[in-house]
């Protein structure tokens, strides 16, 4: 799940074009925030052997300029402004932070580009979805390296 959340924050960090904005100091101690409250948030809705249950929880959004409250939550505890934010992120935004990728949608009608996937595990992962509805009994294993 770090893995995921960390790559989430690095996206973000792409579309404000932090290091215009932010210190490298800001950027670590937002980074901590960012993956420690998201972690605490996730933990209970993250399920690797399907990984498109509770998307919708493990969304991050900007909806007609208003940003995510856990986003700017995040940002108050590493003392970064909102305004970094608000001004700088699209107005309309989705970004799904679910086992194994990473994707995001920028308006209505954009499609949903894919900023990270570790399609080892990923692959892996859809194989034991489908299998699992229709009704195949599956054992998941951790992936070898």
């Amino acid at each position: 799940m770090e893995i995921e959340i960390t790559n989430a924050f690095d996206l973000i960090l792409r579309m404000i074009n932090a290091p215009t904005l932010l210190t490298e100091p800001q950027i670590s101690a937002w980074k901590s925030a960012f993956v420690g409250e998201l972690t605490k948030r996730f933990s209970d809705h993250w399920l690797p052997e399907s990984p498109f249950q509770g998307n919708a929880y493990r969304s991050l959004t900007v909806l007609n300029g208003e940003v995510d409250p856990v986003l700017l939550e995040t940002c108050q505890l590493a003392g970064i402004p909102a305004s970094i934010l608000k001004n700088s992120l699209p107005k309309e935004l989705v970004i799904w932070v679910d086992p194994y990728v990473v994707s995001y949608r920028t308006g209505d009608q954009s499609p949903v580009i894919s900023f990270w996937e570790d399609r080892s595990r990923g692959k892996l992962a859809l194989i034991m979805q489908q299998r699992a509805a229709n009704t195949v009994k599956v054992t998941l294993r951790t992936p070898s390296p």
